[in-house]
């Protein structure tokens, strides 16, 4: 009976390749209250959540505290709107815009980043164009890729030279 309808749901939970986890805050608790539907909507809520943290003046006027954020350790660039979380490595001359690289990511040099969100723990090749796109968790991206508007899952691979846009990558 239930054993059977637990282990029908652990195998269908262990063929996702990924989950998602909710917070649920009041109006009066939270100035933006988002629904992302979609990768556009999630990169834009991303940017916009962000851009208030890392640009105390923005934020000062939106009515948001930079403070409690953003976890300790975190290196905000201003300037461009980006985040580095705790551990983040990117290499020389990489220019990021409103992006944000989790911890333990490393980005290697003479990449371009505009609007890209990186998760935790993944790797990203040097002389990347990345825009418009979600890297999951743990994926790696090799040498001289150029993608835009693509969605990269967890512990994903995309080889070296690969030139794509609006695609999806799955382990």
């Amino acid at each position: 009976g239930d054993a059977g309808l637990g282990g029908r749901a652990a195998a269908a939970a262990a063929a996702r390749p990924y989950s998602v986890a909710v917070h649920v805050l009041t109006r009066d608790a939270s100035r933006l209250t988002l629904r992302a539907c979609t990768i556009p909507s999630y990169l834009y809520g991303c940017r916009e959540a962000v851009s208030d943290v890392v640009r105390p003046e923005k934020a000062a006027v939106g009515g948001l505290a930079p403070s409690g954020f953003l976890p300790k350790g975190t290196s905000a660039i201003a300037k461009f709107g980006s985040a580095l979380l705790p551990g983040a490595a990117v290499g020389d001359k990489v220019k990021m815009q409103s992006t944000t690289v989790g911890r333990r990511s490393k980005v290697g040099s003479r990449c371009r980043l505009n609007n890209v969100i990186i998760m935790d723990d993944v790797s990203v090749g040097e002389n990347c164009v990345l825009q418009n796109s979600v890297l999951g968790s743990g994926c790696v991206v090799g040498d001289n890729c150029n993608l835009n508007d693509c969605q990269i899952g967890p512990g994903a691979t995309v080889p070296s030279q690969t030139k794509e846009k609006g695609e999806t990558f799955m382990r």
